[in-house]
Order: C-alpha cells, then sequence, then structure tokens
C-alpha cells in the first residue's frame, strides 16, 4: 500500500441519511416502485423484483420535491436483518425506499468515488467493520451515528477508478451473461407458449387446409394471419406433429385433437425433499425453496426440477443438471423420460403454482396439489422435439453459467486484495485479461 493512502470516516466523505415516513396507507396498485431491504437485496444481487409495491407519481413528487429522491450513483445500504448488502443507483432507477430498513448514501466528495464504495461495502474488511457497530440482539440493526464512524482505507481517485474499473468489467461481464440467460429462458418460454398453450402450430395447419377456426381462437388466429411472410414456418417433420383441428374439453375448452386432458401425476414424477445433512466444503449444492443455500458432500438427486414448497418462496421453480440435494422444503420433480425435464419446466411455469398453494399462516405447496394439476397430453414425439430445442436454448444457458461462476470467483479474489493495497492493478488486469481468453 503507498504512502498516499490514508483511513477516512465516512461521515467526512458524504451525506449519509434516510427516507421520510411511507405509510401502508401511501401504497399504490401502480405508480412508482417502492423498495425495501427485500428489493433492494434481490437488485443487488442482478434478480427482478419478485414482490412488487408502489406509491403513487404525486406522493413521489412531492417528496422528491421536498427531501430528494434516489439519484444515480447514490448508494443505498440494507440496515435492518440482513446488514450491509450495498445497491448503487442506476441511471434507469427511479424508486423510493422505506424508511429505517434501508440507509441512503448521498452528495459524496470528491475525494470518494460511489463504485470504489461499493466494493469496499462488499467486502471482508467492510463485513467486519459492520459487526463491530451492529446493534440489536433480536432483530440486529445499523444506526446513521454509527455508519459515519466507519472509516475506510481511502486511495487516491485515479487508484479508486482503476479499482472500480476492474472490478465493474468483471460484473458487467457478468451481467451480460445473466442478461443472455433471460433472453434464452424467455426463448424457451415462448415456444413452449406457441406450442402448447397458443397453439399456433394446430392454427397454421387448420388454416392450411381450410378446417374451421373455433371461435374462441379467432383473435389468435387473425394475429397470425396478420404476421404473414414474418410467420416462421416449422420444418415438415415437426409441422406433421401437430394436428389441423381442435376439439372441445369440458376441463380446458378447446384443445388439439387427438391430445388428452390429464394430470400432472400421470407424467411426472414428484417427492419431498429431505433435511440438509450437515454441510460441509463439498462439491454438491444444497437447494432448499429460495436457491442454494450450502454445499454438502452426500447428495439425493439429479437433474431435476425444484419445487419451493414452503414459505416466500412458495412455487418458485428452477432447473438444476447434476448433482444436488434438495431439502425439506422443496420439492423434486422429473418427467418419467428424464430427456424431457425442460417441458415439464415450462409446464409448471404456466401452472400458476403461486396461486395454488394452501395452509392458513405460512404458505405451503404439496404432493397433492402438485398431482391433481390438470395438464393437456399431446404425443411423446413432439414433448421430445421441445425439449430437445429448448436443451439447445438450455446449454447454452449453461455455459453462461458457468462463465459467471469463474468471473465471479475471480472478482471476489481480486476485491480484498485490491482494497488492501495487496495487489496492484497491473496484475489484476492481467488477470482479468487471461480469464477472457
Amino acid at each position: 500500500m503507498g504512502n498516499e493512502w490514508g483511513l477516512e470516516k465516512l461521515g467526512n466523505l458524504l451525506e449519509i441519511t434516510s427516507s421520510k415516513r411511507i405509510f401502508r396507507s401511501d401504497y399504490c396498485e401502480s405508480g412508482v416502485p417502492f423498495y425495501r431491504s427485500k428489493e433492494v437485496i434481490e437488485r443487488a444481487k442482478g434478480n427482478k423484483i419478485s414482490t412488487e409495491l408502489f406509491i403513487s407519481e404525486d406522493k413521489y413528487n412531492e417528496i422528491k420535491d421536498k427531501y430528494g429522491a434516489p439519484a444515480t450513483d447514490d448508494l443505498l445500504l440494507t440496515s435492518v436483518g440482513t446488514l450491509g448488502v450495498a445497491y448503487l443507483v442506476g441511471e434507469d432507477d427511479r424508486f423510493y425506499f422505506k424508511d429505517g430498513n434501508l440507509t441512503w448514501f448521498r452528495s459524496f466528495s470528491e475525494r470518494l468515488l460511489p463504485q470504489y464504495l461499493l466494493y469496499w461495502f462488499r467486502s471482508n474488511i467492510a463485513k467486519r467493520k459492520i459487526d463491530e457497530i451492529t446493534i440489536g440482539s433480536t432483530q440486529q440493526a445499523l444506526t446513521i451515528v454509527s455508519l459515519k464512524s466507519l472509516e475506510l482505507t481511502l486511495p487516491p481517485l485515479p487508484e479508486q477508478k482503476a479499482i472500480a474499473h476492474v472490478l465493474g468489467t468483471l460484473d458487467d461481464r457478468i451481467e451480460l451473461n445473466r442478461r443472455m440467460n433471460e433472453t434464452l429462458e424467455a426463448m424457451a418460454q415462448a415456444l413452449f407458449k406457441s406450442w402448447f398453450v397458443d397453439f399456433d402450430p394446430v392454427i397454421d395447419n387448420g388454416r392450411a387446409s381450410g378446417k374451421e377456426i373455433p371461435a374462441e381462437l379467432s383473435d389468435r388466429a387473425a394475429a397470425r394471419a396478420a404476421l404473414g411472410d414474418k410467420r416462421q414456418s416449422l420444418p415438415a417433420e415437426i409441422r406433421t406433429l401437430f394436428p389441423a383441428e381442435f376439439t372441445h374439453s369440458t376441463e380446458l375448452g378447446w384443445i388439439p385433437t387427438g391430445w388428452k386432458v390429464g394430470t400432472l401425476g400421470e407424467i411426472a414424477i414428484l417427492g419431498n425433499g429431505k433435511k440438509s445433512p450437515v454441510r460441509t466444503d463439498g462439491t454438491i449444492p444444497v437447494f432448499g425453496s429460495n436457491g442454494i443455500i450450502g454445499y454438502c458432500i452426500d447428495h439425493n438427486r439429479e437433474d431435476v426440477i425444484i419445487v419451493g414448497r414452503v414459505g416466500t418462496y412458495c412455487g418458485s421453480l428452477f432447473f438444476h443438471n447434476s448433482k444436488c440435494w434438495v431439502t425439506d422444503n422443496a420439492m423434486s420433480a422429473e418427467m418419467l423420460e428424464k430427456k424431457n425435464n425442460l417441458y415439464l419446466l415450462e409446464l409448471l411455469k404456466t401452472a400458476r403454482l403461486n396461486d395454488r398453494r394452501g395452509g392458513s399462516g405460512q404458505p405451503l405447496l404439496n404432493q397433492s396439489i402438485l398431482r391433481s394439476i390438470r395438464v393437456l397430453k399431446s404425443s411423446n414425439k413432439l414433448v421430445s422435439e421441445f425439449s430437445s430445442l429448448a436443451t439447445s436454448f438450455y446449454n447454452k444457458l449453461f455455459s453462461n453459467e458457468e462463465s459467471i461462476h469463474k468471473l465471479s470467483h475471480l472478482r471476489d479474489t481480486l476485491l480484498p486484495k485490491l482494497l488492501s493495497g495487496e495487489l496492484r492493478i497491473p496484475e489484476a488486469e492481467k488477470m482479468v485479461e487471461e480469464l477472457a481468453l
């Protein structure tokens, strides 16, 4: 570390404050997004907001005009419950936030770069300092007064910019891969919807052969016709797997002729997870309702869909393509033919699992609820064709996930070394370049 690096108190480098009180009665069905710690944590992780809250445009503008609102390069820090998660406000962000839950860092001194502070808060150095100032035994919290007293190592501004650039480059590449994965997931979902929900190929076959399209599907048929040459036609070997007519069913309305109405339990194997073993530094991920929660040596499932069973993430879905342990607050799901699991994943996405959960106190999904879900049963050949196409999307997605893992590992390795001055910028840049090769 150079002699020009020194310790500075945060309170001397920026303004540390909070928001104005927003009451539950101020919530609206639409308007300006309103964030609590939960939403800020989701944004900090690059995830979508799972529970949307809003305040009115008038309320937002009233507060903004009097007291200000989060602006580009301001920083929010979770300060109750889960502590110390930092989020840097982006150019396109427009929201307000809950007082007390989040602390607002703004009006930065020219000596402190907001991006540098973001990475400092992500470091173990900051986590140790936050632990020292945390108050509360039942619900932990951070106060504005204590945050002002935090001391951080402050390099000269050019060095801060260089550190933020190296780490930001890795974050940008991580975000690019995430967005690519969102696109790939959307492509698989759009294909499933076209084939098995909107029945586009059946409508196209019906129009081509002069068959009558049911009145309930006339809008969709008109939309297909309006596409003209832009409508992507399927290869003959896939197109002929779809019928050209519809039959009316009492359970699901108009369905392609020859398809049957059944239950999820007839086409899928559903199982409860098991209480997780003692977690160690193994290589097998442990999955619960809200995603990966640790590692263990043993495992009980391989290549399965994990369904959130209990709590806030009840009904959440994700597909894991290798060995894993599914805990007792989640369920596993797989097709009778494992190669068609991606078909099942998209089918479950359309089943609105969140609306099917039971439980008077805590939300709950069980096997009985899942098994009874009504589903359409098409031909095995058609399901296999979809799964094959979806697999091509997901293979790219899994490759991107591996890149994200490597990039994240390098970023987390470089972070403490750059902030402590142990590693200099040229060495870090070389490591980033080598990973790109």
